[in-house]
């Protein structure tokens, strides 16, 4: 159980590296874009290879939980979350990925995407802790597909801060935010021990996985027109493949 806070820990404090890239470093687009399609093959192969099993056989209301979490996260972001208005007045919205510097957001827009961003995390460490408490093994697998997006998620949410024309400490402090909404979500479960309530969370985090790759990640990887992405995100979904395999031999899983 120690090791479900630490790992939650861990996957909070990359939110804070993801939000120190966007506000005190310059990083290359082509190479976040990369990343991006690595996490993107490597959360879908773990939601549907391993979520997706473990929540439907354990859960009988599993599968109305995983709808559940895909609506909820569905109409935070077509309802709430930030709309980046460009000049030539076309319009974009994003989760995670994407640097708004030259766009221009209102600042009720970045405070509802900055809620978006909150309920998204909570649930990042949900599952970590839910999925380490009924195997160590594919916890650490759900682990990596979280951690593999913090940092994109903490450098977007403090690029959406700064559009807002928020400071770069308050863009900092935001992005950061995003790591204790995490660590917060982990202890919740923790608390709960192993039981039905853990399961619950597993099933809701399911869902918001599913939508975030499916709407938010392939869409983004497909949008860059880069053939290489598609390349990367192949390798995210081997990665998983043989990271399943090792903790198998290992015994972990």
């Amino acid at each position: 159980m120690i090791l479900a806070l630490i790992l939650s820990l861990i996957a909070g404090l990359a939110d804070v590296l993801g939000g120190f890239f966007s506000v005190f470093r310059k990083v290359n687009q082509k190479t976040l874009n990369y990343f991006i399609s690595i996490s993107a093959g490597f959360i879908l192969a773990v939601t549907i290879l391993d979520l997706y099993p473990e929540v439907i056989n354990e859960l009988e209301s599993g599968p109305l939980l995983i709808l559940l979490g895909f609506v909820l996260i569905f109409i935070l972001e077509n309802f709430f979350a930030v709309h980046a208005h460009h000049e030539k007045g076309n319009h974009e919205h994003t989760l995670m990925g994407k640097h708004f510097e030259d766009d221009k957001i209102h600042r009720h827009s970045v405070l509802a995407a900055y809620l978006g961003f909150l309920i998204h995390t909570f649930f990042d460490g949900a599952a970590i802790v839910a999925r380490l408490l009924i195997s160590p093994g594919a916890g650490i697998l759900v682990f990596i597909a979280v951690l593999s997006h913090k940092i994109p998620e903490g450098f977007s949410m403090a690029s959406i801060f700064q559009s807002g024309g928020l400071t770069r400490k308050t863009a900092f402090l935001g992005a950061s935010s995003l790591g204790l909404a995490t660590v917060v979500g982990g202890m919740v479960v923790f608390l709960s021990g192993q039981s039905e309530f853990s399961l619950i969370f597993l099933a809701l985090a399911t869902g918001t996985f599913t939508y975030i790759t499916t709407s938010e990640l392939v869409p983004y990887i497909s949008g860059t027109k880069d053939r290489k992405g598609i390349l990367f995100f192949l390798l995210g979904v081997l990665l998983f493949y043989f990271s399943s395999l090792l903790l198998n031999s290992l015994g972990l899983k």
